[in-house]
């Protein structure tokens, strides 16, 4: 297999291919792994966080109902201290007697200190007295059925009268026995339209075990529970202190109690809640269990609360570094692909310069041999294959230049060195020479040129630029046709440009063309010679110049290649006087 060969068909550009994609895989892999991981790392973060607020909360709604179920105590005091042993005829306390006693009496929570509507039901006669606010028909209603009801039980369960009862008060146990004709005090909770109510009452009985009288109290819920929820949040540690040993409550939770129908009943901060924050509920114990605490924790409490806080979520990390190892895959598999096609355009290039330069040197060979042989017989003969073999130097001085300009510009070596140029008869000069190549082919060369088009141009540079041009029209066009040259100066500009009478240029391939090593498929196909470097080397030229190259539609079809030069005024013999004594002025400082 040749070189050429190989170079078109890289044996690796496969395997590197498959490194590169599972490169690639292998880091969708490890980001894959890594998210898992941290997934996992903030699920126990928060499941751990959750146990927190659920203690939090279970431990304030225990003291919360134990303080509460501690007021209880004196809402019981007053009817047993005056009943108990006592025959049934003894007059019952009024409503009014009833509410002094509590307020002297409630010195566990003082949570009855602003409620004024106590009342006292009795059940021999139904008799209702209220002491404080005057009760609605509703309310009315309600207290007479729920007391009625719940004294209706006791009577089937007699048993029930006899209490012991344990109270826990902001961390203070206080415990009292009763083996009295009284049963322990009930709570019963309702939401009325916007409105939330609470009855608590205690059931006493006689000393034969008979109902006599129901005593407590009907109010709204917030009014004797809220101070009681106050002082357990600002006194009582919601937290082990293992876990939080200085922060206070207020700077990890914020704490909400709410009564029947989630009417709010105590909040701890006035702020409103974090979206998503982690949070817990548990109700009141006993009678309380209408009443549910909900806490949460506030944003900066879990660095407090879990050594290094909750862990921020990898996601956006590991999808940036997925997206740059893909764009450094995709950007390898680009250069991947782009070696493999540059490799197959150098083939062609060396293909073609080869041939390029084999056909001159043929010709060359050929003709000296004939002469150094003797083999021709007259003089116009010789002075033939002389004119060809100086032809065929000059073309293969041309090749041989492009390729060392398209080297340079490769390297970014490419200098010019411009000169004032009568651009007309530069453009004849050029053309005269290479008159004999394009009447070898059958070809004719008609020239147009503009006398006052006068440009800085390097010799040499624009020798190429125009050579290139005429190439490309002999190679491409058709066996008779007239190529046409002009030059002439437009506005500030001077534009050199040749018309060939062949296929043209495609539009999508007009850009594209001016890239080094690019061949037209037709053109490849069709076998024409060529090194696909002759545009490229014009376009540096040009550029380097300060001007820019195009193609387009001949108006009699084929192609036009225009190059477009900064023009120059012309310069009289006075001021080529002048100029040159300022330059040899400058060159004596």
């Amino acid at each position: 297999m040749s070189i050429l060969s190989r170079i078109r068909r890289p044996r690796g550009i496969t395997a590197t291919g498959a490194l590169l994609a599972l490169a690639l895989l292998l880091a969708c892999a490890v980001a894959w792994q890594a998210l898992r991981a941290a997934r996992a790392h903030r699920a126990a973060t928060e499941r751990l966080l959750r146990d927190h607020a659920a203690y939090a909360a279970a431990e304030f709604a225990r003291r919360a109902g134990a303080t509460l179920e501690s007021g209880f105590v004196s809402l019981q005091h007053f009817p047993t201290d005056r009943v108990e042993a006592r025959p049934a005829t003894t007059p019952l306390p009024s409503a009014v007697d009833y509410r002094a006693a509590i307020h002297v009496q409630d010195y566990w929570c003082q949570c009855f200190d602003g409620t004024e509507g106590f009342f006292v039901l009795r059940f021999d006669n139904g008799a209702l007295d209220v002491a404080g606010a005057r009760l609605d028909a509703g309310t009315e209603r309600w207290l007479r059925d729920s007391v009625t009801a719940h004294a209706a039980r006791l009577a089937r369960s007699p048993a029930d009268a006899n209490v012991n009862l344990m109270g826990e008060v902001e961390g203070r146990t206080h415990r009292t026995s009763y083996q009295l004709r009284v049963q322990q005090t009930t709570a019963t909770f309702r939401a009325d339209g916007g409105r939330a109510q609470a009855l608590l009452f205690t059931v006493l009985f006689d000393d034969r075990d008979r109902l006599r009288a129901a005593y407590g109290l009907v109010d709204d819920p917030a009014s004797f529970a809220a101070p009681v929820f106050r002082r357990v949040f600002d006194r009582v540690r919601l937290f082990p202190a293992s876990v939080a040993p200085d922060a206070p409550n207020a700077a990890l939770v914020r704490v909400t109690v709410t009564g029947p129908g989630g009417r709010t009943l105590y909040r701890s901060a006035a702020d409103a809640a974090a979206p998503g924050a982690i949070a817990a509920e548990e109700p009141l114990p006993g009678a309380f269990g209408a009443m549910r605490v909900r806490v949460e924790l506030r944003p900066d409490a879990a660095a407090r609360l879990v050594d290094g806080g909750l862990p921020a979520s990898p996601l956006p990390l590991l999808v940036a570094l997925l997206a740059v190892t893909a764009g450094v895959v995709a950007v390898a598999f680009l250069q991947l692909r782009r070696q493999h096609e540059l490799a197959r355009l150098r083939a062609q290039f060396v293909s073609g310069v080869s041939h390029e330069l084999r056909t001159p040197l043929t010709q060359i060979r050929m003709f000296s041999e004939l002469l150094l042989g003797g083999r021709l017989r007259s003089d116009a003969e010789r002075d033939r294959s002389l004119r060809l073999i100086d032809r065929e130097a000059r073309r293969l001085a041309y090749l041989v230049e492009n390729v060392l300009d398209f080297s340079r510009g490769e390297r970014g070596a490419l200098t010019v060195l411009p000169e004032p140029v009568e651009v007309a008869a530069a453009v004849d000069e050029i053309v005269e020479g290479f008159a004999p190549v394009a009447r070898a082919r059958g070809m004719q060369l008609r020239v147009e040129l503009d006398a006052d088009a006068h440009a800085r141009l390097d010799r040499g540079g624009f020798r190429q630029v125009l050579l290139n041009f005429l190439e490309n029209a002999v190679k491409y066009g058709p066996a008779g046709q007239t190529i046409v040259v002009r030059a002439a100066r437009v506005a500030d500009a001077v534009r050199v440009s040749v018309e060939d009478g062949g296929p043209g240029i495609p539009p999508k391939e007009r850009a594209r063309i001016w890239e080094p090593y690019v061949r037209l498929d037709r053109e490849i196909d069709r076998v024409v010679g060529g090194s696909g470097i002759g545009l490229s080397v014009v376009r540096e030229l040009v550029a380097r110049h300060g001007g820019r190259a195009w193609v387009e539609d001949a108006p009699g079809g084929g192609a036009r290649f225009t190059a477009e030069f900064p023009a120059m005024e012309r310069r009289t013999e006075a001021d080529s006087v002048d100029v040159d004594a300022a330059e040899l002025a400058e060159a004596a400082r």
